[in-house]
């Protein structure tokens, strides 16, 4: 359940929306956020692999796995891990075309920034916000 909402998770896009269902068969869409917990991020990765499974793997699925993981791994306090993850995720991106990256630039910055590389957390949060429209 969703706190009080009487909403319950059910499925989640790729694209980090969380798709919550009510016991009416009513559905609301959350995108997973900055401030999403670590069960909306624990959740959401746990879908996107069901549908790895199911359907294959795709550059974007593979993408949004690592990414994920990444979060998950920076909520734990692994911030070493979790830029490793962020990291494969950014090779990743680069290789197969992956466009939708600005919250792979925000996590890894966060992981420089935790693990004490402000210098360069700061020119990333910056190349982060010359990328915005």
């Amino acid at each position: 359940m969703n706190g009080n909402t009487g909403y319950s998770q059910k499925n989640i896009r790729s694209k980090g929306e969380i798709f919550l269902k009510n016991k009416k068969g009513l559905v609301m869409t959350k995108k997973l956020t900055i401030h999403s917990s670590f069960d909306e991020i624990g959740w959401s990765l746990s879908e996107t692999l069901n549908k790895i499974e199911a359907e294959g793997e795709t550059p974007q699925l593979k993408f949004d796995m690592l990414l994920k993981y990444g979060r998950l791994k920076f909520l734990e306090g692994d911030y070493e891990r979790a830029y490793e993850v962020l990291q494969q995720a950014s090779t990743h991106s680069i290789d197969n075309g992956v466009r939708d990256i600005e919250d792979l630039y925000f996590w890894t910055n966060r992981c420089l920034e935790e693990k004490g590389d402000t210098e360069r957390a700061i020119s990333g949060y910056l190349m982060l916000l010359e990328r915005e429209p």
